[in-house]
C-alpha cells in the first residue's frame, strides 16, 4: 500500500506558485490546524547549520520518494511542478513513517521543451537544499537513468499514444476536420516525447564518460 494503513495525516493543498513557507491549506487530515510537520521541514530547509541538517531532513521528509518525484519532473520536462516552479504539487504527512511525501498534482506542462536541461535550476527550496548536498546530484542522475530504463521507451510511448488515438477515432468518423486536427497534434506530441527520450539517452550515456547536458 502506498501509505500503509494510516491515511489520517494532513494533506496540504499548496495553492498557486508558492513554496512550503506559503499559505498552505489542509484539505484532509485529523489535525488540520496543526502544521508542525511542515514547520519542521521548513526549519530544516532554511537552517544555515550544515552539521546535522542531512540527518534532520531524512527524519521529516521521505527523501527517496522526493528524489523519484524530481527525476520524473526532469524526465517529462515538467517545468511547472514543485522542483522547478513551486507549483502543481501536494504534500501528505505519512504518519506511519512520520515523514512528508511530495506528490504531483494537475500536471499540464509536460514535454514543453524536449531538449531542456537534465540539470535544471531548482526554485523549490526543498529541492535546492537537497540537491546541493554532496552526492545528491549523482543520486538524482542515477534515479533518472533507472526510471528511463523502466518506464519510458520508444515502444511504450508509441503504442500508448497510438492506442489512445485509435480509441478516439470512431467518435470522430463523421468529423474529418477534427480527426485530422487530432492526428496532427497527436503526431506532434509523439515527436516531442521521442525527441526527449533521445536527448535523455544521450545525456545518460554522456554522464558515464564525464560529460553533462
Amino acid at each position: 500500500m502506498l501509505f500503509r494503513s494510516d491515511v489520517r495525516g494532513n494533506l496540504y493543498d499548496c495553492g498557486f506558485v508558492q513554496d512550503i513557507d506559503g499559505n498552505l491549506k489542509v484539505t484532509s487530515g485529523e489535525k488540520p490546524e496543526d502544521h508542525s510537520d511542515i514547520e519542521r521541514l521548513l526549519d530544516v530547509a532554511q537552517t544555515a547549520d550544515r552539521t546535522n541538517r542531512w540527518t534532520r531532513l531524512q527524519s521529516v521528509l521521505d527523501v527517496d520518494r522526493f528524489i523519484t518525484l524530481v527525476a520524473l519532473d526532469v524526465m517529462v520536462c515538467n517545468w511547472d511542478g514543485y522542483a522547478m516552479n513551486r507549483n502543481n504539487y501536494r504534500i501528505f504527512h505519512d504518519r506511519s513513517t512520520d515523514r512528508l511525501v511530495f506528490m504531483p498534482h494537475g500536471m499540464d506542462q509536460m514535454f514543453w521543451q524536449p531538449r531542456s536541461s537534465m540539470r535544471p535550476n531548482f526554485e523549490g527550496q526543498v529541492a535546492r537544499f537537497l540537491f546541493s548536498a554532496p552526492g545528491m546530484q549523482a543520486q538524482l542522475d542515477d534515479r533518472l537513468a533507472r526510471l528511463m530504463a523502466e518506464t519510458i521507451t520508444v515502444a511504450v510511448v508509441t503504442s500508448t499514444i497510438q492506442g489512445a488515438l485509435a480509441r478516439v477515432e470512431p467518435a470522430l468518423k463523421d468529423r474529418p476536420d477534427d480527426l485530422r486536427n487530432l492526428k496532427f497534434h497527436a503526431g506532434e506530441f509523439q515527436a516531442k516525447v521521442l525527441d526527449r527520450i533521445r536527448f535523455l539517452q544521450e545525456g545518460v550515456l554522456g554522464s558515464s564518460t564525464g560529460s553533462r547536458h
